[in-house]
């Protein structure tokens, strides 16, 4: 028999005549303890260990592009594409320059892309805690603007600095991307970033996240768990069935990723909500799993798993205890808690569902975009891409 603690609760899983069979339910989310306070806490800042044959492999699979300042080395002149310059001041231009922000400790960013969903408030303002919203020209028309205050090029709306962006990409979730996986890339000089997708708000003090799910758990990256898939292969499915992406790009992902050893049951993240620090283990990550975005676009949880397990992150529970709770109750699903680790110390934290509904408020889109691109083409230059000013966009 195995016995199980996720957090502050138990749930017990034996093993009769080699089966898993659940014995005692999961009954309550476990109870939100806060970490290691930040201002003692520092991000992990050591060089990446990497196997030789996995830097061959990265090379190859994403090769091909010309070297940016940012990107990282590997070995033997070889590089991964992982700076954010390949796309700020090319294919996509701020209204701000990021650089001004350098004082922020911790970063709290979203993108709102599409007109799809309002700029909700922020939870507070601190000067080490910093709102960042990147918002397209379709979205900006769509804002109230009662009263705005323009600060060293950014737009100040109900606590955010909101980052004006044109962009050339057809595709609105592909172009919102860039932002929410390369974040701590686009804010170097923070120790922290959290990632809200734009129908979500945190309703609690960013600082307490970060230390209760991430600096106390001694991990690089933290995600929420899936509330009711814990294997890749079944996301894909349900987005084939909902119509979610192109359905030949999908399945071919899905033979890739078979061939290519990926287990079928290795957990799923809720990818809407990302805490993660500035270490190199963090920023490796970001780097892979954008890269194998942009190789099966539109859905970044298809990819999550194949990026963390190329990397050599291994899942805490099994394949057997992973189908288990599959058919469990939701009070097990959603208070699921565990870890993906690699060889060299690096974690990545998936804590319960049921906390992550605490501490984020989460909230349906107002409105598909639509044809938003086509609305746009040819204003503030976006054909072009050219400079931007916050003044453009004023009345």
């Amino acid at each position: 028999m195995k016995l199980y603690f996720l957090l502050a609760c138990v749930f017990i899983i034996s093993i009769p005549g080699g089966k898993l069979v659940i014995t005692q339910n999961l009954t309550m989310c476990p109870k939100i303890e806060r970490g290691a306070s930040t201002e003692q806490s520092n991000p992990v800042r050591g060089g990446i260990d990497m196997d030789p044959r996995l830097v061959k492999m990265l090379t190859k699979r994403y090769s091909g592009v010309k070297r940016f300042p940012g990107d990282i080395d590997l070995s033997n002149n070889y590089f991964l594409p992982c700076s954010a310059k390949r796309f700020v001041g090319a294919s996509h231009n701020l209204s701000v320059d990021l650089s001004e922000l350098e004082h922020c400790t911790i970063v709290v960013a979203t993108a709102l892309f599409g007109a799809q969903d309002p700029l909700r408030p922020s939870f507070s303002e601190l000067e080490s805690v910093c709102y960042v919203a990147f918002v397209d020209q379709c979205t900006w028309q769509s804002l109230p603007t009662p009263s705005i205050l323009v600060r060293k090029g950014c737009i100040f709306m109900n606590g955010w600095c909101v980052v004006l962006v044109t962009h050339n990409e057809q595709n609105l979730r592909v172009a919102s991307r860039l932002y929410k996986m390369l974040l701590p890339a686009l804010f170097p000089a923070s120790k922290w970033s959290i990632w809200c997708d734009a129908k979500s708000s945190i309703s609690v003090d960013p600082r307490f996240v970060i230390d209760t799910f991430l600096t106390s758990h001694n991990a690089q990256v933290a995600f929420p768990s899936h509330a009711q898939r814990f294997s890749v292969y079944d996301e894909q499915q349900k987005v084939i069935s909902a119509k979610l992406a192109n359905k030949t790009n999908v399945q071919r992902q899905r033979e890739e990723y078979i061939i290519e050893g990926l287990p079928p049951d290795s957990g799923l993240v809720d990818g809407q909500f990302i805490l993660r620090d500035q270490s190199p283990q963090a920023l490796l990550f970001s780097c892979v799993w954008h890269n194998e975005y942009l190789r099966y676009p539109p859905r970044d949880q298809t990819v999550f798993n194949y990026a963390v397990h190329i990397l050599g992150y291994r899942p805490t529970m099994s394949q057997s205890e992973f189908q288990v709770v599959k058919t469990s109750p939701a009070s097990v699903r959603t208070g699921l808690h565990y870890f993906y680790v690699d060889g060299f110390g690096s974690k990545i934290h998936v804590f319960p569902n049921c906390q992550y509904t605490k501490i984020v408020k989460k909230y349906r889109h107002m409105r598909r975009h639509g044809k938003c691109y086509s609305h746009l083409v040819g204003q503030v230059g976006l054909t072009e891409c050219g400079p931007l000013r916050a003044s453009q966009f004023l009345p």
